[in-house]
């Protein structure tokens, strides 16, 4: 069973990279800077690319996605900025919550900085959530470093997933194709069993390491590039908790022979 995807504030790919690792279809991407748009452009053929999020029309893929990913802007919550939270013009979360009642997905995965935990942003968020009629996990809070990065970077992820009707309804009708339908959003591979090499201090090394796409768009990488990876999430960081996702869903599948 290969789960189909759509991705949010999409940045570089993170999500939609470690999506890929693990042979799901990403479907949708949603995102506004141009040097991450050329990004994607050049990385993932595919899935549909979107612009500006608060324009965004999700509901034609109500029924069509397992999982919807994304980092809303940590400004609002970043210890390093203005600590202005929801009243912060950069505050999305609330475009993110409408994707998902307008898809209603098996599952949702959301990432953000620690200051969400400490200005009641995160209890928010998991608070919305259930009022949609999903559980939450405990919040996950993991570094960069734990997968091999240099820097630590720490991250809240949230994942939540929907009532058991759900996943029958989104999975009863494909799970004769095993292969899933329409194209893959590139090459699948495993990612490396250890992440970040050691000594990778730049974000263009980071970036290469990820996708391969800094090396060729290096002339670029000090300004957009370099604004790309500080907003965006590690791969290699999200791989795990969404390879897990990957395996309940398959379980539960086999479980209620779907």
């Amino acid at each position: 069973m290969k789960l189909r995807h759509g991705s949010t504030f999409t940045g570089y790919g993170g999500f939609d990279l470690a999506a890929r690792w693990l042979g799901w279809k990403n479907v949708f991407q949603v995102e506004k800077e141009k040097y991450c748009k050329r990004l994607l452009k050049r990385n993932f053929t595919g899935p549909q690319l979107f612009d500006d999020i608060k324009k965004f029309d999700a509901k034609p893929f109500y029924g069509t996605i397992d999982i919807i990913s994304g980092g809303d802007p940590c400004q609002p919550s970043s210890l390093q900025g203005e600590g202005r939270g929801k009243q912060d013009p950069r505050y999305l979360w609330p475009e993110y919550l409408r994707i998902v009642k307008e898809v209603y997905p098996a599952w949702i995965i959301n990432e953000n900085v620690p200051g969400s935990i400490f200005n009641g942003i995160l209890d928010s968020k998991i608070s919305d959530l259930e009022n949609e009629g999903y559980t939450c996990w405990p919040p996950l809070l993991i570094p960069g470093a734990a997968v091999g990065t240099i820097h630590q970077r720490e991250r809240v992820l949230l994942v939540a997933y929907a009532p058991g009707w759900r996943f029958e309804q989104l999975f009863a009708t494909r799970i004769a194709d095993q292969q899933g339908k329409g194209k893959l959003s590139g090459k699948s591979f495993t990612p490396p069993a250890v992440g970040i090499k050691a000594g990778h201090t730049s974000i263009r090394a980071i970036l290469r390491e990820a996708n391969g796409a800094a090396e060729r768009l290096a002339p670029s990488v000090r300004n957009g590039g370099i604004r790309a990876g500080g907003n965006g999430v590690v791969p290699q960081l999200v791989y795990g908790v969404m390879k897990e996702i990957d395996r309940i869903t398959e379980a539960y599948i086999n479980d209620h022979q779907l």
